[in-house]
């Protein structure tokens, strides 16, 4: 997990890098999951790997966040229902 967080955090660099005008939020899936009452069992037919459920769920939290319908706790965003 240090490990992962570790590349999120290069990648949040290298993009605000690029342009310091981007903001970048962050989201936890298994919160979104929660929140949004969905579970991975139910849409295994549909995603074969769990990691492109979680990037699904993110997508979510970031629609959410467009549709001005989230909750911001720092730089972390969750949907809002």
């Amino acid at each position: 997990m240090k490990l992962l967080y570790e590349r999120a955090n290069l990648l949040k660099s290298k993009i605000i890098e690029i342009n310091k005008n981007i903001e970048v939020y962050e989201t936890f899936p298994r919160a979104v999951e929660k929140i949004l009452k969905l579970k991975y069992q139910y849409f295994s037919n549909v995603f074969k790997y769990k990691d492109i459920y979680d990037a699904y769920l993110s997508y979510l939290a970031g629609l959410f966040f467009k549709l001005n319908k989230y909750e911001k706790f720092g730089n972390l965003i969750l949907p809002k229902i």
